[in-house]
């Protein structure tokens, strides 16, 4: 199980830059590479935490990120976009809160660098 980005942990990549555990993991190789370019993008995105106060009831931090914004940003279709977000989702990459009414859904980047070091603990 991934573990959630807390306070200050939310701004240790302040750059756009893929993962190489997205490209060499075999766990991850299934996903698409629009869909680890974006990984790579919501990493950059959580330098922007703290200024926005993102943080849950649990310091948790998340992102407020619209699939529309995301298209924008990076100069995809919405569609392309939804594949993206449902592939992250679906391999537990990131974890999508859609319960803010009124609002733009919690996106919740999970930490795949702890991952990595439970698996070779065990």
């Amino acid at each position: 199980m991934m573990e959630y980005f807390y306070r200050e942990q939310a701004e240790q990549f302040d750059h756009i830059c893929v993962p190489k555990a997205l490209i060499y993991d075999k766990d991850f190789s299934h996903l698409s590479d629009s869909a680890k370019m974006l990984y790579g993008i919501l990493l950059e995105k959580m330098g922007d935490v703290s200024n926005n106060g993102w943080f849950d009831e649990m310091n948790r931090a998340y992102l407020e990120y619209t699939l529309t914004d995301m298209a924008d940003d990076i100069g995809c279709s919405r569609h392309k976009i939804i594949n993206c977000v449902s592939e992250l989702e679906g391999i537990g990459l990131i974890v999508i809160d859609r319960s803010q009414k009124g609002r733009a859904n919690r996106i919740y980047v999970k930490n795949f660098a702890k991952r990595q070091r439970l698996s070779v603990m065990n």
